[in-house]
């Protein structure tokens, strides 16, 4: 039997033994993160140094570790943490449902590693975790114990949200012992909007909304300065990805409001950090939010990972095809189609199962038909990569699998099958190759562009490059998180790092902006 294809993109890592790991370590990272030490930390790093922290006074690294897709159990992972550690990157961001609590395992024991050998300090490293999400691991122990909390927003299958003070309270405390740590230096309440676009479905009112979410992001706030009199963090503030969009939107979270809510509390308040979406084609925070003079760090998040018309954007150079790959897709397609059309009298006739069976194989080997159909739609080339490809492949593995589980299954049936998945290989080859193409042309597109409208010393020759230094050349952005699973990404970044970055202001921003309509 043949093997289905996947694709090998390197994101498809299977975080097994999670059971085996003790989440109640004991906590022996004590301290947490100093201005004098951080600040001793970048005297010593190349380039134009470290950043200081809006609100706090922490220096840090101008790139900072994003641990959104790390995990402990992945050698390489725990490499490249080390790595950048020891290259002066001393801002780590995580949150509690990062690979479903693996990220802040990597980070504890990593810093617990290289604590114990002197290599770092506590005192030098800042870290900024999250709460706010239930899913995996999270969701199944609640519901196993019956645990539902006040406020809870059911998103989706396999997605609740909350933010309410009981909720956090627990999150802390297991983000503490995963992270090995007696303090998190910053705590997020992590896309707390959530609750608004579960408002919308439920036809509540914007305004009556708004109200109840600054209400709960209110109880919230309160709930955190008591974890900061605790000791547990230092600081508190909120990652969203709707604070740079529109104030229209529904979704909108208003910066000037959640200072509002902080300076309620007193002047002496920690609410000072706010993290969100930024890069070369999601520019919303240029307009209004980074022009605000605030005593809060901003740190931006998703650098080479935009969404552009709802699509996902990869801001990497790809390296480009010479002819278009459309035609010989095409061909393939129309193989893989008149291959179908034999499934009834070379399959469907020989199998014995029941007619809801037949009916839901007979959908999947169509698969061709629908592909031919309808593939121009499927526009994101890392969309394909990351979750459609896997899904195609999954679903015909299924297909196959069932029907060879079945009794008495004929020769000529498992030749059919043979001969399917050969074609079928073929055509997710030629998918890949015709969306890279597509993407590639995108972002040539996007380069020249960077060429015409930003400054000479921001393009380099790579695209992921200018999307980095563009950022880093922003001085309203404290930190731009990036993420660094493999040493060589730690090695670009601390390359960038090392470079001088004149400024690159709000104004040149927005008019790369409206350069951008015409895409």
């Amino acid at each position: 039997m043949r093997t289905i294809w996947y694709s090998l993109y390197g994101n498809y890592h299977c975080f097994i033994g999670r059971d085996r790991l003790n989440l109640h370590m004991k906590k022996i990272i004590t301290g947490k993160a100093e201005s004098g030490a951080t600040a001793e930390k970048m005297n010593t790093f190349p380039g134009e140094g470290g950043r200081v922290l809006r609100g706090s006074g922490f220096s840090v690294s101008p790139l900072g570790f994003g641990g959104y897709r790390v995990h402990i159990n992945i050698e390489e992972h725990r490499l490249a943490l080390s790595h950048a550690l020891e290259n002066g990157v001393n801002l780590l961001d995580t949150s509690a449902n990062y690979t479903d609590g693996g990220s802040e395992m990597l980070m504890g024991s990593v810093l617990k590693t290289l604590t114990e050998k002197g290599v770092i300090k506590r005192q030098e490293i800042v870290i900024i975790s999250k709460a706010g999400y239930i899913q995996g691991q999270n969701l199944a122990r609640l519901q196993q114990g019956g645990t539902v909390f006040p406020e809870t927003v059911h998103y989706q299958q396999g997605l609740d949200h909350c933010i309410h003070p009981d909720f956090l309270e627990e999150q802390l405390t297991l983000s503490l012992e995963r992270l090995q740590c007696d303090t998190i230096d910053y705590f997020l309440l992590h896309n707390p909007e959530y609750f608004l676009f579960d408002a919308r479905r439920r036809n509540i009112p914007p305004g009556d909304a708004r109200k109840i979410y600054y209400e709960r992001i209110d109880r919230a706030f309160l709930h955190l300065e008591q974890e900061v009199q605790r000791g547990r963090i230092q600081y508190y503030g909120v990652s969203s990805n709707t604070l740079p969009i529109m104030p229209t939107h529904y979704a909108y979270t208003d910066f000037d409001k959640l200072m509002e809510l902080a300076e309620a509390i007193g002047r002496d308040h920690h609410f000072r950090m706010i993290q969100f979406p930024m890069n070369l084609l999601e520019t919303g925070a240029a307009d209004q939010l980074l022009s605000i003079n605030r005593d809060v760090a901003a740190i931006s998040n998703r650098p080479l990972n935009a969404y552009h018309h709802n699509q996902l954007v990869r801001l990497v150079s790809l390296e480009p095809l010479e002819t278009d790959p459309e035609p010989e897709l095409t061909r393939r397609l129309r193989e893989l189609v008149e291959h179908e059309k034999s499934y009834a009298e070379s399959v469907a006739a020989f199998i014995k199962t029941d007619p809801d069976k037949q009916k839901h194989l007979a959908g999947i080997f169509a698969t061709g038909y629908y592909l031919a159909s309808h593939y121009k739609e499927l526009t994101s080339y890392w969309n394909w990569l990351e979750q459609q490809a896997r899904f195609l492949a999954d679903s015909i593995s299924y297909g196959v699998q069932e029907i060879n589980e079945l009794k008495d299954v004929p020769p000529r049936v498992s030749q059919w099958l043979d001969g399917y998945v050969e074609l079928f290989n073929k055509v997710l080859d030629q998918l890949t190759l015709y969306l890279g193409y597509n993407s590639s042309r995108l972002n040539e597109r996007i380069s020249g562009l960077a060429r015409q409208m930003l400054p000479r010393h921001l393009n380099g020759e790579l695209l992921q490059d200018l999307a980095l230094s563009s950022l880093l050349a922003t001085r309203e952005i404290d930190v731009t998180l990036m993420g660094m699973r493999h040493t060589a990404y730690v090695d670009d970044a601390v390359r960038l790092m090392r470079r001088e970055h004149p400024p690159l202001s709000l104004n040149k921003w927005r008019k790369w902006a409206q350069a951008l309509k015409s895409f």
